[in-house]
């Protein structure tokens, strides 16, 4: 097929809070830069009356706008209004929580309601417009990668979103992706089947996959998620602990969105930077009025009350990664890699813990979104061209069932069972002249009925009239390739297809006013800001310039740049395991503790300066050993540009002592390492942001 057809299809890994695509370019897959070379947006609409702005700073338009800012609604998609997930949601965000009109949950936007496809869809409608620029012509097909754990309403909300701005579409697991783009970058460890534990630690979902993985196919044994043990629940751990310390010194407990939006923002740059420090700094003001105005609220956090904060979330990640071996007959020492992915899988603890688990080392991928996209352009485009290289083989989350009443379930399809799948059923009229029958279907998981989550009622109409007993109806359940349920039915006795029509729980397709705000953002002019409204400053990556600020990166910008890659050619050669350049990334870590350790020593204490000279000797010792097999140290300086080349973003601080401007970096939490042109470790970096973002 003619490479500007298969150019034509996009990935898609649309998260709870970042968002990344790709395309294809000619056999290879090239993320999508939105603009100012970022690779990477969040997950959130800004709606104002001039038109929607997707992709900015979520704290600080929840801060800015809190009713009309829209942030991590993916958690809501295909959630009853009535759930307690969606309950927990309401607790915590700025926006309103309403129906959607079909009993779902949706958001409010300027008095009028919108379901969670559609604020779906207004941010699908951004990634299009900004593919086909990249691609110079329209996409034709899509691929949207969602949590292998979602359930089957969750899966056609997204089909939703989906159909309403691509003509061809199609889901894929998480996994599954983050899998095709690994193993298109492994082929040779993978020339035998190899039995793959996938753990996923995102900002809203975490899950757990055992897949095997060989050449020709990618297949899903088990898959366990849950939707509130990922980064976004460690954040309100945070939050709510900085409240409470808030509300002790001051006695004011603190309730207005704004005031909270700047605890949210505090918790999350302290667990990015807890990621890679002992302590984190939090210093909040301006938060009070009256005799407290200009009150400075700071604390100190060290990374084991961190870890003690968010011990719960981490323990059930973990249960998470254990549990999806149990039933499978594979026991950690059958596992051939472990794979660790999403911004959460880098706090220390998870990693310790999967460690003792499994006895040994995980392999944790950087930047796993843009691996996931590339992954879902990949299966686009082989879909496109209409051959799979690789098979995407997927299997049921949790079981399909019959609620019979009385407590009993009937299962027809079981959890774990691969699909596109079907099962047949046989029913009979229970009266004279019976037309129409009812099913009651369920899914979750069958060791325990409050575990399962109704799905409709299926109404099945035109059966022929009969004596009870003497129409037989056949049930086909069907899965298909999407993981999305059908019902057929006919009558056997005359042949006679049957109507089945789902009578409740009913997902509304993306509406007319989710439509309107696209046209408002389609009408927009070439070069125009996102948001006409109270525009405030850019996000740190939006504005960064394309190059490098620190000399010895800015070296390598001509032969070391990707245009598709935020932190450069950063894939890491996890085929070399067991080999050297395996060996230094593991010494990485021992690297920063020594550098950490000469960051605290004090050189005038005449009993620390002998130490401190050892441990300089030593570090010394080990970057003379490794600079003989090609690796560098790079830095970065206080006021640089931040480049998402080479730099990775740890968290936020004010800059206001030095002066420096919003973007810049404000301080290097840790250094980067680059092993001859390919980059081992981005230098880990914190980011200047002035004024309401705390």
């Amino acid at each position: 097929m003619a490479a500007e057809q298969i150019q034509s299809a996009v990935g898609v890994d649309l998260g709870t809070c970042g968002s990344r695509a790709a395309f294809m370019d000619g056999r290879e897959p090239r993320l999508v830069n939105f603009g100012g070379g970022a690779f990477e947006i969040s997950s959130s609409v800004s709606f104002y009356p001039e038109g929607p702005a997707v992709g900015l700073n979520p704290l600080r338009e929840s801060y800015e706008n809190p009713a009309g800012s829209v942030d991590c609604v993916k958690r809501l998609l295909g959630r009853e209004h009535s759930s307690e997930e969606a309950k927990r949601e309401a607790g915590y965000r700025s926006y309103r929580i309403v129906p959607d009109g079909g009993g779902f949950a949706g958001v409010e936007v300027f008095g009028e309601a919108l379901s969670a496809q559609d604020v779906l869809a207004v941010i699908l409608d951004h990634v299009k417009r900004r593919a086909e620029k990249a691609l110079g012509l329209p996409a034709e097909l899509a691929v949207l990668s969602v949590p292998g754990s979602f359930d089957f309403h969750q899966r056609a909300a997204a089909r939703l979103a989906l159909s309403s701005r691509f003509k061809n579409f199609r889901l894929i697991s998480d996994h599954g992706a983050l899998c095709l783009s690994y193993l298109r970058e492994n082929r040779d460890f993978f020339a035998r089947p190899r039995r793959v534990l996938v753990l996923d630690a995102g900002g809203g979902f975490a899950q757990a996959a055992l897949v095997e993985m060989r050449d020709e196919a990618i297949e899903t044994q088990r898959v366990m998620g849950s939707a509130f043990s990922a980064g976004e629940d460690i954040d309100r751990r945070l939050a709510g602990y900085l409240k409470r310390e808030f509300l002790n010194e001051t006695g004011v407990e603190l309730k207005r969105d704004r005031e909270l939006v700047r605890f949210r923002d505090a918790a999350a740059s302290a667990k990015s930077l807890l990621s890679a420090s002992l302590d984190a700094q939090i210093v909040l003001s301006d938060l009070l009025s009256g005799r407290l105005k200009g009150w400075r609220f700071k604390r100190t956090l060290s990374r084991r009350d961190f870890e003690e904060l968010a011990g719960d979330v981490i323990r059930r990640i973990l249960s998470l990664a254990y549990g999806v071996l149990e039933g499978t007959g594979a026991g950690p020492g059958d596992l051939d890699l472990i794979l660790m992915a999403g911004k959460t899988s880098m706090i220390p603890a998870l990693k310790r813990g999967m460690i003792r688990l499994f006895t040994r080392d995980p392999v944790t991928l950087f930047d796993s979104q843009a691996r996931i996209a590339r992954g879902a352009a990949i299966h686009a485009g082989d879909a496109l061209a209409g051959n799979f290289q690789t098979l995407v083989l997927e299997t049921l989350p949790a079981s399909v069932g019959i609620d019979t009443g009385a407590g009993r379930i009937s299962l027809i399809l079981e959890r774990n069972n691969g699909y596109p799948a079907e099962r047949k059923a046989y029913y009979t009229t229970a009266s004279d002249n019976q037309s129409e029958m009812y099913l009651r279907l369920v899914q979750g998981d069958p060791s325990s009925e409050s575990e399962f989550r109704f799905l409709g009622n299926y109404k099945i109409s035109g059966v022929p009239p009969a004596p009870r007993g003497e129409s037989r109806v056949e049930v086909s359940y069907q899965v298909q390739g999407d993981g999305l349920f059908e019902l057929e039915a006919r009558e056997l006795s005359s042949g006679k297809t049957l109507t089945v029509s789902l009578e409740d729980r009913v997902l509304q397709p993306v509406g007319p006013a989710a439509l309107a705000w696209m046209e408002k953002a389609g009408e927009r002019e070439e070069g125009e800001p996102l948001k006409k409204a109270k525009a405030g400053p850019a996000p740190p990556r939006e504005a960064a310039p394309p190059a490098a600020a620190n000399p010895a990166a800015a070296a390598l910008v001509g032969r070391y740049r990707g245009a598709d890659a935020p932190y450069g050619e950063r894939i890491r050669e996890d085929r070399e395991e067991g080999g050297a350049l395996e060996l230094i990334r593991n010494l990485i870590p021992v690297l920063d503790n020594l550098n950490l350790a000469l960051s605290y020593a004090n050189p005038e204490d005449g009993a620390v300066k002998g130490l401190a000279d050892g441990v300089g000797m030593t570090l010394k010792g080990f970057l003379d050993v490794l600079g003989k097999y090609g690796v560098r140290e790079i830095k970065a300086d206080p006021g640089d540009n931040f480049d998402p080349n080479f730099q990775e973003a740890m968290g936020f601080e004010p800059g206001e002592a030095g002066g420096l401007e919003d973007g810049r970096v404000a301080r290097m939490v840790n250094r980067g390492y680059l092993h001859n042109s390919k980059l081992l470790r981005p230098i880990q970096v914190t980011l200047v942001r002035n004024g309401s973002g705390g």
